[in-house]
């Protein structure tokens, strides 16, 4: 895996044009069901078909502590694909129970199947800037893959430390057809001993799993860009979860939104309903963002 890691590195340094320094940034919030909130940031700064994107997101909710998880992504960004590496922390959290912490490491790697122009943005995965991109003739397909380890811990007071080993399996595939943009995306779980409790992010799901432990997920979007400046989007996602019987062992999620794109400053609004054993919670998202190409 080292040696993995290392050549990949290698890769993602070559050909790093001076003249081409690109940046950008953005930062939202997320607010729902039992006081959940949430602070995402991210910074892009980009030279030529290099990226490098640190990230800190913030949640808690009621009677859960404050969590804070950094994030630090590298990837090689050309007209034609991504090639991404990444790592990440979530420091000691002070519950009521115990501590709770976790590491994490991933790679992911997209490409375009007909590219055209310069543009670092893709359709889906990591490489997706939250904008409509462009296509040869009425067509644009991007595909790619993406893996993450992560290791989660639970600390209780007189127990030994309780660890749990998660593998993530992602594919994704986005398409421009006309003027509609298609994505969808589905991830697998694999995991070690089940001891600590885990938490984290799943695609298409706009807030924090805490204590739950994904079995698989899947995840579609379709956005609209019908407007010059206001790009309408709809989303569905699924989630299943690996659970004792008796406990919900999934949820649906549907999410309307919009894109909102002005040059240099762009923002987005959507509203999520998250619909399982049979309640529905809804969850609110705003965000901006600037950006110098």
């Amino acid at each position: 895996m080292k040696k993995l890691f290392a050549l990949l590195t290698m890769l993602l340094s070559l050909s790093v044009n001076a003249n081409a320094l690109y940046i950008s940034g953005s930062a939202g919030t997320v607010s729902g069901e039992d006081d959940y909130k949430g602070t995402n940031v991210n910074v892009l700064l980009g030279l030529d078909n290099l990226a490098i994107e640190p990230s800190w997101k913030h949640y808690t909710a009621k009677d859960i502590e404050d969590y804070d998880t950094y994030a630090l992504r590298i990837a090689r960004e050309t007209n034609v694909y991504t090639l991404g590496i990444y790592g990440g922390m979530t420091p000691d959290v002070d519950e009521a129970w115990g501590k709770y912490s976790n590491q994490f490491v991933g790679a992911d790697f997209t490409i375009s199947l007909n590219p055209v122009g310069d543009t670092h943005s893709r359709l889906v995965g990591p490489g997706n800037r939250g904008i409509a991109v462009g296509g040869d003739g009425i067509t644009r397909i991007d595909v790619g893959a993406g893996i993450k380890y992560a290791k989660h811990k639970t600390e209780v007071a007189g127990m030994p430390d309780l660890e749990t080993a998660q593998t993530e399996y992602q594919i994704f595939a986005g398409a421009k057809i006309l003027m509609i943009n298609l994505s969808a995306g589905y991830t697998y779980y694999d995991y070690g001993d089940k001891d600590s409790v885990t938490s984290g992010f799943v695609n298409g799901v706009n807030y924090a799993l805490l204590g739950a432990r994904p079995d698989n997920a899947f995840n579609v979007k379709m956005d609209i860009p019908f407007f010059p400046i206001v790009t309408p989007y709809i989303g569905y996602s699924k989630v299943n979860y690996d659970v004792p019987a008796g406990n919900p062992d999934h949820s649906n999620n549907y999410e309307f939104g919009a894109y909102l794109d002005f040059a240099m400053l762009t923002a987005n609004v959507s509203y999520q309903v998250r619909e399982m054993a049979g309640h529905n919670d809804g969850f609110l998202s705003a965000g901006v963002g600037l950006k110098f190409e």
